[in-house]
C-alpha cells in the first residue's frame, strides 16, 4: 500500500494540546496563534491556545444546544467502558442510532474563554525527540477539577501498543481510556514503520486509548491528566522512525 500521501493524524489532535475539566462543562481550544505563521524555525515552536468551546448535541433545525454531552460521557465513563456495558451500548446504538442521527448532531459551541494555555515545542533532530512545555499560568482555576494534555495521532495506523511495563496491545485490544502503569507509552505503526513515544512525569497520571467509530472518530494516544494547581508541565515525545520495517521496544 502506498502511504506517501497519508495523514498521519487521521482524527487525532497531535502532541500538547489541552482540554480542561470543570464541574460542570469540558473546555476545549477553539482559537490559537502561533509562532511565526506556523514556521519551525532554531527547532523551537509554540501554540498559544484559547480555552474558549464546550461541545453540546443541537437539534439540527435550531442553532441552540439540545442536550449536556457531559451527562452522556459521565455515563460513557461508568457503563460503556466494562466489557457488558460494550456490549449493551452497541444494541443501543443499533436500535436507536438512526432516530438519534435524524434529530441531532454534536457541535462546539463558543463561550466565554477559560483563560489560555501555551504550548512550547523543542526539537532534537538527532535524537528525534521534541521536548514539550505547556505553561497553566493563564487558566481560571475557580471550579477547575483537572487538566488534561492530548498526545494524539491516527488510529487507523497506529494500532499497536507497548509501554515500559512490558505491556503490549493491538488492535481492538487497546479499547477506550485505560490507565497507564509505566514510566513511557508508545504508539506503534507497522504499517508506516514508524512510532511515537511519550515519556509520562512521575508527577501526573497518564492514560492510553485508541477509537476508530465510522468515519469521523479515528484516534490513538496518550493523554496526561494534570492536577488544576500545577502551573506548569513539561514532558517528551520521541518519534522513533524503524527503516527495516521491525519496530521493538
Amino acid at each position: 500500500m502506498d502511504h506517501s500521501d497519508a495523514v498521519l493524524c487521521e482524527e487525532g489532535v497531535g502532541f500538547g494540546v489541552p482540554i480542561l475539566q470543570y464541574k460542570r462543562d469540558f473546555y476545549f481550544p477553539g482559537k490559537s496563534t502561533v509562532s511565526k505563521d506556523g514556521r519551525i524555525e532554531d527547532h523551537q515552536a509554540w501554540k498559544k491556545f484559547t480555552m474558549n468551546l464546550i461541545d453540546r448535541r443541537q437539534r439540527k433545525v435550531s442553532s441552540h444546544a439540545g442536550m449536556f454531552t457531559w451527562v452522556s460521557q459521565r455515563i460513557y465513563n461508568r457503563i460503556y467502558k466494562t466489557s457488558f456495558g460494550r456490549r449493551v451500548s452497541l444494541l443501543l446504538i443499533n436500535r436507536f442510532a438512526p432516530n438519534i442521527s435524524e434529530n441531532y448532531s454534536f457541535a462546539y459551541f463558543e463561550v466565554e474563554s477559560k483563560g489560555s494555555i501555551l504550548s512550547s515545542y523543542s526539537i532534537d533532530h538527532d535524537s528525534n525527540a521534541i521536548a514539550i512545555e505547556l505553561d497553566l499560568s493563564g487558566v481560571q482555576t475557580s471550579g477547575l477539577q483537572h487538566i488534561y494534555v492530548s498526545n494524539e495521532l491516527g488510529g487507523t495506523f497506529f494500532d499497536v501498543y507497548t509501554d515500559s511495563s512490558g505491556l503490549t496491545l493491538q488492535g481492538d485490544s487497546i479499547e477506550g481510556w485505560d490507565k497507564i502503569h509505566a514510566t513511557w507509552a508508545e504508539f506503534q505503526s507497522p504499517s508506516m514503520k514508524i512510532a511515537f513515544r511519550v515519556d509520562i512525569p512521575k508527577e501526573v497520571e497518564a492514560f492510553r486509548g485508541r477509537e476508530i467509530i465510522g468515519q469521523h472518530i479515528c484516534w490513538s494516544g496518550v493523554i496526561l491528566k494534570i492536577h488544576p494547581s500545577s502551573k506548569s508541565v513539561r514532558y517528551k515525545v520521541t518519534i522513533r522512525p524503524d527503516l527495516n520495517g521491525v519496530i521493538e521496544s
